[in-house]
């Protein structure tokens, strides 16, 4: 015999089949629900483009909150601006169409604290205060300087041991990419300057959620422009610099933050921060939001990718956005301490310093 709770699920399959409320997912007998999030396997397992499509074909309001809760997760609040919803949006895009327009609610530490290094040249001592609560940033001052560069440092500087990043204080060849070495190079040319070292992420969790790929970057240079304001009051002029990883989010700062923006190399394949001929990411910013936005790119590096030569064209389309090539350098050169003689200028030039 049946008993109530079995010939309610009945009842909701028939509905569930009929008004084909899962899109392809057609039978209700494979559902195999999950407590959590209440969809199917199947669903969860269904990438990006296609919970989206999933999401703007249903019809059941329930069913598109249960989608809707999903596509946050992963950080997707805007099926229809991708066009992954299977819809175009024509003309320019406001603030309120972002998806990041409001970034501070996906932010993982929304009270950060920012604090220096107790001693950046101590390996050991950098990975573990990294650890912990807020982010810890390399920094070199000077006094009576207004003007403040905020480094953002690329993939390689989240995803590795700082000894390995750096190369240590002992290694023949220097600290390569050393973010306190950095900052001296600046300094001395009259700039305060603040870098900070993102979190080492477990490559699961960094995999399925993305947060240090594509809310990290942005968090950490919001969370600096607060502590800025602190330390040295507000008439400051800030430049947002970042390479790579950290490049692609000075997309972001150019659009929401006051200021110039130095996006050296910016990333176009690990992160959502990417030039898609028409937008800055994915899910999606329009280009002509940005503001004092200097592009600056090794001329090398179309030969190993060429959706930096897509970036390129793309961006000299649009006159409010400066691009700039580095003869002779690939991607790695450009962050190179070693070569700050050669980039640092056109940074500084970037900056309006």
């Amino acid at each position: 015999m049946f008993n109530l709770k079995m010939i309610i699920i009945f009842i909701f399959c028939i509905v569930f089949m009929k008004h084909g409320y899962a899109g392809k997912i057609k039978n209700c007998s494979t559902c195999n629900k999950t407590e959590d999030s209440g969809l199917s396997k199947k669903v969860l397992n269904l990438n990006g483009r296609q919970l989206c499509k999933l999401y703007t074909n249903s019809k059941e309001q329930n069913y598109k909150l249960l989608l809707k809760k999903e596509l946050n997760k992963r950080l997707i609040s805007d099926c229809v601006n991708t066009n992954w919803g299977g819809k175009i949006k024509t003309g320019i895009l406001s603030k309120e169409d972002s998806v990041i327009y409001g970034i501070e609610k996906v932010f993982k530490e929304p009270n950060a604290i920012m604090s220096e290094f107790s001693d950046p040249t101590d390996i050991e001592a950098v990975e573990r205060e990294r650890k912990g609560p807020g982010w810890r940033y390399a920094a070199s001052t000077v006094s009576g300087s207004n003007k403040i560069i905020i480094y953002n440092h690329g993939h390689g500087g989240r995803s590795k041991h700082y000894s390995k990043y750096g190369y240590g204080i002992k290694h023949p060849r220097g600290r390569k990419k050393g973010l306190k070495e950095k900052c001296n190079w600046y300094s001395e040319k009259g700039i305060n300057c603040y870098a900070v070292l993102r979190k080492t992420p477990s490559q699961k969790s960094d995999r399925r959620a993305n947060y240090g790929r594509s809310v990290e970057a942005a968090e950490v240079f919001y969370h600096m422009t607060k502590h800025i304001y602190k330390l040295h009051g507000e008439n400051v002029k800030i430049c947002y610099v970042g390479h790579s990883e950290g490049g692609a989010s000075v997309y972001y700062s150019s659009i929401f933050l006051k200021g110039h923006h130095v996006s050296i190399s910016p990333g176009i394949i690990h992160t959502p921060y990417t030039w898609k001929g028409t937008f800055f990411q994915e899910q999606i910013n329009d280009v002509k939001l940005a503001r004092n936005l200097t592009v600056f790119i090794g001329d090398k590096e179309p030969r190993r990718n060429s959706g930096y030569q897509d970036l390129i064209d793309g961006l000299k389309e649009h006159n409010h956005i400066n691009v700039i090539l580095m003869p002779g350098f690939g991607h790695g050169k450009m962050s190179d301490n070693r070569f700050l003689d050669d980039t640092g200028p056109v940074v500084i030039k970037g900056c309006n310093f």
